[in-house]
This record gives C-alpha cells, structure tokens and sequence, in this order.
C-alpha cells in the first residue's frame, strides 16, 4: 500500500542517481516502481465469482487487516433471498487455514458492509480463507507480510 500512497519522487530520483555515480549500483524500484507487483501482486486483492456472487478481498498482500466483501453481479435480475444481511454482509461462515491445512482462529468484526479479519500478531505466510455465502462459497489465498 506505501506504493501507492507514497510515488516516487523527484527527491528520490535524484538520491539514485548521486548513489549510483558514487556506488555504481541503483535502486531498481526507484527507476521501475512498477516492480513492486511483480513481487507483491496488485493491491486490488483477489476477485472470485460463483454463480453471480464476486468474492473480494483486499488489500492483499496485507499487514494487518484486510476486508472481504461479497456483492451481487449487476447483470444478476435479483439477489438471493437474505443475502445482503446488514449484520453479516452476506456472509454465513468463514474459516482461516494456515500453510499447514490448520484452522487457524481470527479476531473478525463486520464494519460498513464488509467483514474485516484481523491479522495482527500473525506470522508472515500464506494462508487460505473459505468463505461461505447464502447461495455458495469461495476460497482464496491471503499472503501476510
């Protein structure tokens, strides 16, 4: 997310360039910034659908919290029934798997129709999330840095 929020600058660029005059070596990230994804993915999360239903969770790779939302595909003529429940957003259950195929429990809280999973306090690594909604479910990768 810095990435984004913080661009390169002509500062930076300038500090590149003295180092590599004094040290013939450069930042790559400062000249490529667009490196930053090819290593941590795109900040957008991951999208899935099922069935009309798109299940995305961001930002991803993520520090310490991230957010799952569910939302109905504009195309869809009308939402299952029950499926966008104020209280739960939609979602029924979730569970977090660690790279050891362990659940793993997970501080969690509904906020402005999105359910945001705490993961502070979490050690760096993959882990799976399964998510279950009114008329099917989905699955995804979340990396913890």
């Amino acid at each position: 997310q810095w990435h984004s929020d913080d661009p390169v600058s002509g500062k930076e660029t300038g500090r590149n360039n003295a180092v590599y005059l004094v040290q013939q070596n450069r930042n790559p990230f400062v000249d490529h910034p667009e490196f930053v994804y090819d290593l941590w993915g795109y900040p957008v999360g991951i999208s899935e659908s099922h069935h009309g239903i798109t299940l995305k969770i961001a930002p991803n790779p993520v520090q310490d919290q991230c957010r799952i939302v569910i939302q109905a595909s504009s195309d869809m003529e009308s939402s299952p029934a029950g499926w966008q429940d104020p209280e739960t957003c939609g979602i029924e259950s979730f569970r977090l798997i660690d790279s050891f195929g362990k659940q793993i429990p997970v501080k969690a809280s509904y906020h402005a129709g999105e359910l945001v999973l705490d993961l502070s306090g979490f050690s760096p690594g993959l882990y799976l999330v399964l998510v279950t909604w009114h008329t099917g479910s989905g699955m995804a990768k979340i990396q913890k840095l």
